[in-house]
């Protein structure tokens, strides 16, 4: 047999070690990330706004409002609430860069919570 059959088959057996190694790694992390998350629910949104304000709104179905947890850091919004049934929802959004962070209102319509913020005047 050829020597080159032989460190074919060498490195081919090697990199097909490697590939498998990797491959189990990866599922590992994916479980470790499934387990970190489990229960966590990103929820659905929608950005508009207007003349003077920016709004969120926010489809969490039958959020408890009791649990509703809003905090504005550096222009970041951090939504975090459960539902009747306590799944837990967290939404980490960037406010636009002429948004008054103190000027933040929370309010319910129906099963959407909403999010107002108002311009900057300049």
């Amino acid at each position: 047999m050829p020597a080159y059959k032989d460190l074919y088959d060498l490195i081919k057996s090697v990199i097909e070690k490697e590939i498998t190694r990797v491959e189990r790694e990866f599922e590992r992390l994916e479980k470790e990330i499934e387990e970190e998350t489990k229960g966590i629910y990103s929820p659905l949104y929608s950005f508009y706004e207007s003349e003077d304000s920016y709004y969120y709104l926010i489809d969490v179905p039958n959020i408890d409002m009791s649990t509703v947890y809003v905090k504005v850091e550096k222009h970041n919004l951090r939504i975090r609430c459960k539902d009747k049934a306590n799944r837990e929802y967290v939404l980490n959004l960037r406010l636009p860069e002429d948004a008054d962070e103190n000027s933040l209102k929370i309010t319910r319509a129906k099963w959407l919570l909403r999010i107002s913020v108002k311009r900057k005047s300049v």
